[in-house]
């Protein structure tokens, strides 16, 4: 399996075609990550650094500090497949962590439950402490205030965020978006995405490096089944999104969800099929396309 997705991606910051093979303008489904998921638990929410050359994700694999935990594969280039999974050190406990995105100073935003109301989840963020260890985790109160949160990304320059959220009284989860002048400086109150959200779920997203495409997960009709994943574009990064499409290419009858973007948005990583045996073997896989231009 290897071979075959290091042979099929495109971009510099992807994988090398052979000389038989294109890649093609949308994205095309692959496969699973090679050495990353493992048998019989779940590997979700991938996030892939600015430099293409470690992948952070979550996982309830054995070796864990308690349920849903971080960890991170490193490869030593782009075109090798990523080595075995570290867990992240200063940020896991016996609770609940998920939702991994790394900023460009990196600082490490991820999902936890909140410290006021355990029955829901905040958007957190670590400083790095060197190697794969984080210091001084917090919960972002400019980020995780009046609603229980779904999914947290950034985009590539850290600027702005985009969350998943409960908030607002809805009936399901929406898509929110929030910036900021500078990586010291905090997030301006996050606002609905209101040409993108439904009565139905969205409830992850990921962003690309030009900021024109955003891709996210809903259960709204019109799709395979369950979550599936959905691709708007727009003009400019100060346009609104255009009407979402459906990624058939992409989806299963089951959950598809948790994408991320390489940072050239030739590769795009996320769960697939996530409960089709149960719920219990969730993979992170991957699509590809030729690099944006």
């Amino acid at each position: 399996m290897t071979a075959v997705v290091l042979a099929v991606g495109c971009g510099k910051l992807g994988y090398e075609p052979q000389e038989d093979e294109r890649c093609t303008a949308e994205l095309a489904l692959v496969g699973p990550v090679p050495g990353v998921n493992v048998v019989g638990t779940d590997d979700w929410a991938p996030f892939v650094t600015n430099d293409g050359l470690a992948l952070y994700f979550a996982s309830w694999r054995a070796g864990g500090a308690g349920s849903s935990d971080l960890w991170v594969a490193r490869r030593s280039d782009v075109r090798s497949a990523f080595g075995a999974a570290e867990l992240v050190a200063g940020v896991n406990d016996a609770d609940f962590q998920s939702a991994p995105a790394l900023g460009p100073d990196g600082t490490l935003y991820f999902l936890a439950h909140s410290p006021h109301v355990t029955s829901e989840f905040d958007v957190w963020s670590a400083t790095p402490g060197g190697g794969t260890t984080f210091v001084a985790p917090d919960s972002l109160g400019d980020l995780s205030a009046n609603g229980s949160e779904t999914d947290v990304e950034l985009s590539r320059d850290g600027l702005t965020a985009f969350v998943a959220s409960w908030r607002g009284g809805g009936e399901s989860s929406n898509l929110w978006i929030a910036t900021r002048p500078a990586l010291d400086e905090p997030f301006e109150p996050l606002e609905r995405i209101d040409e993108l959200n439904t009565t139905y779920a969205e409830s992850s997203m990921t962003i690309s490096p030009d900021g024109l495409e955003l891709v996210f997960a809903s259960d709204r009709p019109g799709g395979a089944g369950g979550l599936d994943l959905w691709i708007a574009r727009r003009p400019s990064v100060h346009a609104p999104f255009g009407e979402p499409l459906n990624l058939t290419a992409l989806n299963s009858t089951s959950d598809d969800s948790k994408p991320s973007f390489s940072p050239d948005g030739a590769t795009l990583y996320f769960n697939h099929a996530a409960d089709e045996d149960g719920g219990d073997d969730a993979d992170i896989w991957l699509a590809t396309r030729c690099a944006p231009r």
